[in-house]
Order: C-alpha cells, then structure tokens, then sequence
C-alpha cells in the first residue's frame, strides 16, 4: 500500500512505521525567500537545495505524511520554510539511526542556528544544511548530465539520490 498526502505526495511504505524513525527531507527552494522561522524570527534563504533531519518516535509516517503539506499548524521550525509555495520536497529518505548522527553526516552549510535543533543534546547547531544552488545547471548540461552531476554532489554530503524512499512527485 502506498500512502498518498493531500497534494498528491508518494510515500513508500518499505519500512516498518510503526517503530521511531528518523529522516531527512531534501527541500529545493525555487526563489530566495524571507521567513519568519517562530521564535527564530525573519530569515533570508537562498534559492537551492536543503537537506532537513528530523525523527518521530510515534507514528512517522504520520510525520512525513504532515511536512508534505502545506496546510497544517506551524509547530516545528521546518513547518515555516515548507509552508511557502517556494519550497519544495523533492526526496525524503528514513534511517534507523539516531536523528542527531544522521544529521551529522550530511554536509553543506548551517543557514539558520537552531532551526530544528532546540532540543537537540548532540551540538549539531542546526538540523537544516543548504547544499547550493547546484540544479541550475540542469538547463544546460541536460538530463542525463544532470542525473551524474546530482550524484557527484550529493554523495560528499553523505546523501545519494532515490535513497530508502522513492523520489516525491510535486
């Protein structure tokens, strides 16, 4: 069976959801844009691609199910960065490992302290990495280029494409 979000979003069901699980969401961000992250306040984020880690101890699949769409509560800090029509989930991938050394392992630059990581008793600063404006470049290399150059950067930051999870239609 495969659970579909209100805005048409695939999730694949190939891991037990019944058990705590953590993930990462990768975001592309079409246009830089100004959000007001709650008590973080009015952030600036640049046009590209983020990489989001989070964890649900209860029902993850619900989690998952609840980032992908757009009209919800915003509870966590990445509920406010989702909720613009800007952002976009492209990938999510789920891990058995801890949120934190999940995090650890991805790359990229800490765009907003905090964002993410308020509970956080590992020291990772922030549970949101910008990985670069890289997919620019698929106008002009081509689909094909485009799929090798998407791997070159994404395995130095510990990510590979189509990971656990099948890659989410908009």
């Amino acid at each position: 069976m495969i659970a579909t979000t209100s805005r048409g979003n695939r999730v694949s069901p190939a891991v037990a959801w019944n058990e705590p699980l953590s993930y990462r969401l990768l975001i592309w961000l079409e246009h830089p844009v100004a959000v007001r992250v709650g008590a973080l306040g009015l952030r600036n984020f640049r046009a590209g691609l983020y990489c989001y880690t989070g964890s649900a101890r209860r029902n993850p699949l619900a989690r998952l199910q609840r980032h992908l769409r757009r009209d919800k509560r915003l509870r966590w800090h990445i509920d406010y960065l989702l909720s613009v029509p800007e952002a976009r989930v492209v990938d999510v991938e789920v891990q058995r490992l801890p949120e934190c050394a999940l995090n650890q392992s991805v790359g990229g630059q800490m765009p907003v302290p905090g964002l993410g990581a308020s509970d956080c008793a590992a020291a990772c600063g922030s549970h949101l990495r910008y990985l670069g404006a890289w997919p620019w470049m698929a106008l002009e290399l081509g689909e094909g280029a485009c799929a090798a150059a998407y791997s070159a950067i994404l395995s130095p930051v510990g990510l590979r494409p189509a990971s656990s999870m099948k890659t989410l239609t908009a």
